[in-house]
């Protein structure tokens, strides 16, 4: 019984890294025929793909400005304290 249990999960470990070096296989395939494509691009294309994509964000960024809404009032408050050159605060109500 404790053999069979041992077996069983020595196949399913097998199955599990087997199944892992499938998908990295796939994955590197997958990444070697982008790279093969982006290699074939000239610079020209580059630049265009470049542009579409800066323009297409600045799309979504007017979108998303749009979709705001201003409201209420603005209050803007300004500070100053003076203190004397040698920055004491012994008489200062604030210190």
């Amino acid at each position: 019984m404790q053999i069979n249990r041992v077996l069983r999960a020595n196949t399913m470990d097998q199955s599990w890294v087997a199944k892992k070096n499938i998908t990295g296989f796939i994955l590197g395939v997958f990444v070697l025929v982008l790279a093969g494509t982006a290699s074939a691009m000239t610079k020209k294309e580059l630049t265009r793909e470049a542009l579409i994509e800066k323009v297409n964000s600045h799309d979504k960024l007017l979108e998303t400005l749009q979709r705001i809404s201003w409201f209420g009032d603005m209050r803007l408050r300004y500070e100053i304290v003076d203190r004397a050159s040698d920055n004491s605060t012994a008489n200062d109500a604030d210190g």
